[in-house]
């Protein structure tokens, strides 16, 4: 044989290696050559079905409903929370009315002091204290020539109790300027107003209510009808 029909001989052989390669090293794995030179699955698991895919999106679009529910839950009672203790930090403030424009913000901390002092002169003057007052932003239907009510925060509990429990004099004792006075109504949150103004037709006649006995935002109405006390929601459910 010459040289020239040896090197043939082995270009031959090299192609038939590389035909022959792919059906037997190269196999990918898990998968066996067949005479037709096919494969076969013989190790992978066949496709979930629809029925089984479906199942699992139902679980977890429950799971993630479930978890979205309390979250909501958790929401609500933290708002309950902060309006409840919005309401508390309010218990020392003082709303009056009636204090002339003329008043402005700088003075209104001496003006306030002569008038509890007038108010209580039985306090002493270091049980007095006030943290602040300013005057609170004008109604929609608050006519212009109707003074601004004032918001003042006292120090003490039992002084601003004090000046809660007495009566009020058409003249506060000479105070030059206005008819100031205090209402009985303590300064709560817009959403303890909101809750009030709701349950307003319980308190109507024939309602079985007798007596509104507290109100907060957190637990509701506390009412005493028929001779039992009740508690209603926060909306008066």
């Amino acid at each position: 044989m010459s040289q020239r029909q040896k090197a043939k001989a082995a270009k031959a052989d090299r192609a038939s290696f590389f035909l022959v390669k792919p059906a037997t090293a190269l196999t990918r794995k898990g998968r066996s050559p067949t005479k037709d030179g096919g494969d076969t699955r013989s190790e992978e698991e066949p496709p979930p079905s629809p029925e089984k895919w479906m199942d699992e999106f139902v679980k977890a679009h429950n799971s993630l409903a479930d978890k979205l529910q309390e979250i909501d839950s958790t929401l609500h009672d933290q708002a309950l929370k902060r309006a409840d203790m919005e309401d508390r930090s309010r218990h020392n403030n003082l709303r009056i009315r009636g204090i002339p424009e003329s008043v402005l913000n700088p003075a209104l901390h001496n003006y306030l002091l002569d008038m509890f002092q007038a108010l209580t002169p039985e306090t002493h003057p270091d049980q007095l204290i006030i943290d602040w007052a300013h005057r609170l932003r004008r109604p929609k239907h608050l006519p212009n020539s109707t003074a601004r009510d004032v918001i003042v925060r006292v120090h003490f509990y039992h002084a601003r109790e004090v000046v809660r429990a007495l009566p009020r004099p058409k003249n506060l004792y000479g105070l030059v300027g206005g008819n100031p006075t205090v209402p009985q109504k303590p300064d709560t949150s817009h959403d303890h107003i909101a809750l009030t103004r709701d349950c307003i037709p319980l308190g109507l006649p024939g309602k079985a209510i007798n007596s509104l006995l507290g109100r907060t935002a957190c637990c509701g109405l506390i009412v005493s009808g028929q001779g039992e006390i009740q508690k209603l929601g926060p909306r008066g459910n």
